[in-house]
């Protein structure tokens, strides 16, 4: 296992421990002279030999008296030879409330392993403690730079005489190596910052994008428009007379038969709603042009040039762009959380660019497919009559020509029949196309009406049948009807294969397709013009704040690689998923918190120097995550967490519980590993023994119910439920015999004298 990494002077905020080596060389002059003490914190854990208390009494008081801070220190050095009484001379202040003091007799920092039970035999450190690349007392470094148990062991030193104690240890660290540890963190650097992979990302602005509602009926774009100006007029003209050619039918054809002829005919009607729609179309187009202004909101001219060409003034009212801010803050996260900050980086590029306003002007293109360049009318496709309605045309006549005058009467009316719809049929100029010619279709239809007149004729003069009046009314009303009938069903034929050519809902879905049109650019473009132009702004500034985190990561991720040992294999060698899911959530959490900054600025429309603010921001959430790293559990949040992700935190490196539990079971006067030698266990009391246990707070629950099965509950009570996961165990605390240690006080500050119990407490 490797130790906690030591911590450099005043990297982090006031919770924590702030560590003083004492003894490499001229450690103790920057500690005296030039005041490397005087660091943000509450805690100081001092670590000194024997012979440099007495250069830094003063500095001592300063540390706990001046700055009120919690001082542990840990006094490394032999007695002197056969000196047992004091084997130990303290500085005063170290007596002080607050401040405590750990002997480690054993200069080379291994102790001895020592059961209370003098009949116990004792057992080798290193078996106990099953390190072998590490010693005791760094061991016990490690440990008091936790925080909560820094605070158990000051606790139980009050209670004991001048606040000192040899300290004794049975503890270890969780499975996790500081190697694995470097690869997931690299790992995860990797995954976030998308480095090293081809940035992809769902183009999709689905609820980010500005967009007017969608218009549902004509009265939308009526609430739109001011009445009696240009759009309003054209546009309620185009549409009147295309719904009129919409309803034309090959029934109504029927009327051109009347005496209003050509002037009723449908065809007329289908032209004057293209030119009206014609009309309409160029009005759009005029207004597009006025109100073009792309890349940010409409100015003042241009809006009143607007207004003036019939949008009313409501409709281009600026959208606020808050609600849109809010929805690209939130989209933005959701990218961060599944996709590499470049994979965002692209998205946001691109939401940028679709929400720049493009101007009226760019839906030009779009108007001019709106279809108003429509096709000549054709002429009347008017053409003989099937063989089979000549045939019952013929059957007619020849039953008129049987029927004497009246009969024949009828049959010159049906030739009259069919001149009239000759002469009704369109002309070229009513078409504007060329018409059929007269004679073609006379020239079928005539013959066959003589030729059944001639041949009824014939026979009722010569053979004289029929003669009854009644026969022959009869048979003159029935060839009546039939030629009625199938003239009308010729023209009817005729006029609903025209209207057919002539497609008479196409102007109607002109004047539609411009509804929809210039409804898309008053709400889309105008009236969002500035939302857009601020999203789009937005878009940008959190890209670039973005650019500067990546920059940031990338330089910690240099950093660590360049920490790596030779020999350590690749990062994806011993890839644990849990593992690398926790840290690359961390930092997602990090790069979010980073953000925040940003998104403040945003709303407020001054987005200018955000990034570098968020560059900042990243630079300390990465100071803090190596405070998290160094003294937390992995499965505590860290500070920039967000709320989300606080209670779903699992990572195991502990193993099986039960050894977890056995080792916070172990009895206080059991098998540990007494930081003295073992010749100087004679110099401690077992009068007064107390012990610090504890354990990370993520295996609580686990440890809580591993000790409830073994009927060991009310162990819990004395448990210490750290923030750190790194370490586990039992800290021992043996008093010294009385007279072993003495505190004095200096002569010229407080003075040499053996320290009173008025002095200390004071």
């Amino acid at each position: 296992m490797t130790g906690i990494p030591r911590q450099s002077a005043g990297l982090w905020d006031v919770d924590h421990v702030v560590r003083h080596d004492l003894r490499p060389p001229d450690a103790m002059r920057m500690f005296v002279d030039d005041h490397s003490w005087d660091q943000p914190g509450n805690r100081a854990l001092v670590i000194v030999h024997r012979g440099d208390l007495e250069d830094m009494r003063e500095t001592l008081f300063d540390i706990a008296a001046a700055r009120r801070m919690a001082v542990l220190c840990i006094v490394v050095g032999e007695p002197p030879d056969g000196v047992t009484h004091p084997a130990l001379d303290l500085p005063g202040v170290l007596g002080a409330s607050g401040v405590g003091t750990l002997w480690v007799s054993d200069v080379q920092g291994r102790g001895c392993g020592w059961w209370i039970d003098s009949a116990r035999p004792i057992t080798s450190a290193e078996a106990l403690l099953r390190q072998s690349d590490r010693s005791a007392l760094d061991l016990l470094d490690d440990c008091l730079q936790i925080p909560d148990v820094f605070d158990g062991v000051l606790s139980e030193l009050e209670d004991m005489p001048n606040h000192v104690a040899s300290p004794g240890l049975l503890a270890f660290g969780g499975r996790l190596a500081a190697d694995d540890l470097l690869a997931a963190r690299l790992r995860a650097l990797r995954a976030i910052t998308g480095e090293g992979s081809s940035a992809r990302t769902d183009p999709g602005f689905e609820g980010v994008l500005p967009r007017g509602a969608p218009l549902t009926s004509p009265a939308d774009l009526d609430a739109l428009l001011t009445p009696g100006l240009e759009l309003a007029r054209t546009r309620r003209a185009a549409r009147e007379a295309a719904a009129d050619a919409g309803q034309v039918s090959a029934t109504a054809a029927i009327g051109m038969l009347g005496p209003g002829g050509p002037a009723w005919h449908p065809g007329l009607r289908v032209a004057h709603a293209r030119s009206l729609a014609g009309q309409f179309h160029r009005a759009v187009g005029r207004v597009l042009n006025a109100g073009h202004h792309p890349g940010e909101g409409l100015d003042d001219s241009t809006r009143d040039q607007i207004r003036a060409q019939g949008v009313a003034p409501e409709a281009l009212a600026p959208a606020s762009a808050d609600v849109f801010v809010t929805e690209l803050s939130a989209a933005t996260e959701r990218h961060l959380r599944s996709s590499s900050i470049e994979s965002t980086q692209l998205w946001l590029r691109l939401l940028a660019d679709a929400a720049t306003p493009r101007g009226s002007g760019n839906y030009l293109r779009e108007l001019a497919t709106a279809g108003t360049d429509f096709p000549p009318l054709p002429a009347f496709p008017l053409r003989p009559a099937p063989a089979w309605l000549l045939a019952l045309l013929a059957v007619a006549s020849f039953g008129a020509g049987l029927a004497g005058p009246a009969g024949i009467a009828a049959g010159v009316l049906a030739l009259l029949g069919v001149l009239l719809v000759l002469s009704r049929r369109p002309t070229a100029a009513a078409t504007e196309g060329p018409a059929r010619s007269a004679p073609v279709v006379a020239g079928a239809h005539l013959p066959v009406v003589a030729a059944g007149l001639i041949a009824g004729i014939l026979p009722a003069e010569r053979l004289g049948v029929p003669t009854s009046p009644g026969v022959r009314a009869g048979i003159v009303v029935a060839a009546t009807l039939v030629s009625v009938a199938a003239l009308l069903g010729w023209w009817h034929t005729a006029a609903r294969r025209w209207l057919e050519l002539i497609d008479t809902g196409g102007p109607q879905r002109v004047v539609q397709t411009l509804d929809r049109l210039l409804h898309r650019v008053i709400t889309d473009e105008w009236r969002l013009a500035s939302a857009k132009a601020h999203l789009a702004d937005s878009a940008v500034a959190v890209a670039l704040s973005l650019d500067r985190i990546a920059a940031v990561l990338k330089e910690q991720g240099s950093a660590l690689a360049a920490a790596q040992r030779p020999d350590q294999g690749t990062l994806d060698t011993g890839a644990d998923p849990s593992l690398d899911a926790l840290l690359e959530g961390d930092l997602r959490d990090a790069v979010e918190a980073s953000l925040a900054g940003v998104w403040d600025q945003v709303r407020t429309g001054f987005p200018a120097g955000a990034w570098e603010m968020a560059a900042a921001r990243m630079t300390e959430c990465l100071e803090d995550y190596e405070r998290h790293l160094a003294l937390h559990d992995l499965n505590e949040p860290p500070p920039f967490a967000r709320a989300g992700r606080t209670q779903a935190r699992a990572y195991g490196n502990w193993g099986p519980t039960r050894q977890l539990a056995d080792l916070l079971d172990t009895p206080a006067d059991g098998p540990l590993v007494q930081l003295c030698r073992t010749k100087h266990t004679n110099l401690l009391s077992l009068s007064r023994i107390r012990a610090v246990r504890f354990a990370p707070a993520s295996m609580r629950d686990d440890v809580t119910d591993e000790l409830a099965q073994r009927g060991r509950s009310p162990l819990l009570s004395e448990l210490c439920w750290a923030r750190s996961g790194s370490l586990a165990g039992l800290l021992r605390l043996v008093t010294p015999r009385s007279g072993v240690v003495e505190m004095t006080w200096n002569q010229t500050g407080p003075g040499l004298g053996r320290i009173t119990e008025e002095e200390r407490d004071a």
